[in-house]
């Protein structure tokens, strides 16, 4: 059976389209132009274009193409003043107008490569996690080395507009990058870029246009969004309320004595985790022997990222290894952010970041719900240990946990309940991220069609 909450979630996108399209028939449009309206702009990634508009470099458009500097990071008092001071993780490929980070007047004035944009301005991140993100910046900033300032646009140019088209190029700027150990964007690469440039009223038409369809299409994905952090927050109730207090809700209850499990089923019997569940820790070859495609003699590694992408693979030699692990493991991440995280197996070998879950009084499904237990997760969070700049598992504090063992067939009978409950959870959040990724395809198509005319904008 469908469960009542996606039900409810799919009438309620449907009646958001109906309400999204009464807004858009009542204001603006987007219509595709005639073929005939076009030419073509001899960019690849651009396309045809309108007739009458220009393709111009970014360098002719802007009065200041800049950048900044870190100033140092031993002098505490750099960093006690009161301008704001923009690095490239600021650039949200929103509007900034926060920073985390200010720095002295001081500092700015006496220092030949920190300059005080005044707003607004675009900023670019030239390299770092946040490559390719574009930003409006609505305050008065200096930047980091890795910004690219884009100010004083000429009488050419809108900055909303340009805003839209760069997030159309980010792609471009990525495969222009270049880099040794990271790729990165250059000052030289931006200034050259070309764009199109239509009249400053047809600019301004088109920023208005996609300012309002941008930001009812990111209401609903933020709606989706925090309703899928709703559903993982209720599979955490869910899984808490079976494993520590039973399906049955007649049966008779006793004091756990502990303050945050509270009453646990009476016949429950009471251990701790070292009694039912063993911890066994990976092994980790030298860097120098991995590889990155099978081979003969070669076993995968598995490792924490491989539970975060699927597009990178490392194989070891088998000698070189101790610890297997198969498709019906438990494994879990001992380091972070975030740390305990509890996985299924990936065939093959796995490192030191891992460890696998073995139950002795416990059947395996269980245990893999109960090792998700919030309240277990938050217990070995807060004893956490701090090594290399990230959080790690304290395996003998975890081994302390108490743990309430019900009988093995109902231990069974958790674990059935639990794998058909979060399978429907699981399909209502899957439902509400396909959302989320049509939203957001739509969103970036319609962008790149405006700006380079292929839709024309009509009252």
């Amino acid at each position: 059976a469908i469960p009542t909450g996606m039900v409810l979630f799919v009438c309620k996108i449907l009646s958001v389209t109906i309400v999204l399209a009464r807004w858009w028939g009542k204001s603006m449009k987007a219509i595709m132009r005639d073929a005939a309206e076009l030419k073509d702009s001899c960019i690849e990634w651009i396309g045809n274009i309108p007739s009458s508009w220009h393709i111009m470099k970014i360098s002719r458009l802007f009065e200041l193409i800049g950048s900044g500097t870190t100033p140092k990071s031993t002098r505490e008092e750099y960093y006690n003043g009161t301008i704001n001071w923009l690095q490239s993780g600021d650039i949200n490929g929103g509007y900034v107008n926060f920073t985390d980070k200010k720095i002295s007047k001081d500092i700015c004035e006496n220092n030949t490569a920190l300059t005080i944009y005044a707003p607004p301005f675009i900023a670019i991140a030239m390299y770092g996690a946040s490559i390719g993100n574009i930003s409006i910046v609505d305050i008065e900033a200096c930047t980091n080395q890795a910004c690219c300032v884009l100010s004083c646009p000429n009488e050419m140019m809108n900055l909303n507009y340009l805003f839209y088209q760069l997030k159309s190029a980010k792609d471009e700027m990525l495969l222009s990058s270049r880099g040794g150990t990271q790729p990165n964007i250059s000052q030289a690469i931006i200034r050259q870029m070309r764009v199109v440039v239509p009249s400053y009223k047809e600019q301004q038409y088109i920023a208005n246009y996609l300012d309002d369809r941008c930001s009812k299409i990111d209401a609903i994905i933020a709606e989706a969004k925090a309703s899928i952090e709703e559903y993982k927050e209720l599979k955490q109730a869910v899984i808490y309320e079976a494993v520590t207090k039973g399906l049955d809700k007649n049966v008779e209850m006793k004091d756990s004595g502990v303050s945050w499990m509270g009453n646990i089923p009476s016949h429950w019997e009471q251990s701790t985790v070292l009694r039912c569940i063993e911890f066994s820790g990976g092994s980790q070859p030298p860097a120098s022997e991995f590889i990155d495609q099978p081979a003969e003699g070669y076993v995968r590694l598995i490792q924490n990222r491989d539970y975060r992408t699927d597009d990178y693979e490392t194989y070891v030699p088998l000698k070189s290894v101790t610890k297997f692990c198969t498709v019906d493991d438990v494994m879990i991440g001992r380091y972070g952010p975030p740390v305990f995280v509890i996985h299924r197996g990936i065939e093959g070998a796995y490192n030191v970041a891992l460890m696998k879950a073995v139950p002795l009084l416990l059947d395996r499904e269980f245990m893999y719900y109960y090792l998700q237990n919030y309240t277990l997760i938050k217990y070995v969070e807060s004893f956490s240990l701090r090594a290399a700049g990230q959080s790690g598992v304290n395996t003998e504090i975890l081994r302390r946990y108490p743990l309430f063992i019900p009988p093995m067939d109902e231990q069974i009978a958790i674990a059935n309940y639990l794998k058909t409950k979060m399978s429907e959870f699981d399909k209502v959040i899957s439902i509400k991220q396909s959302l989320i990724e049509d939203l957001e395809s739509y969103k970036k198509s319609l962008i790149y069609e405006v700006v380079t005319g292929k839709r024309k904008v009509v009252a």
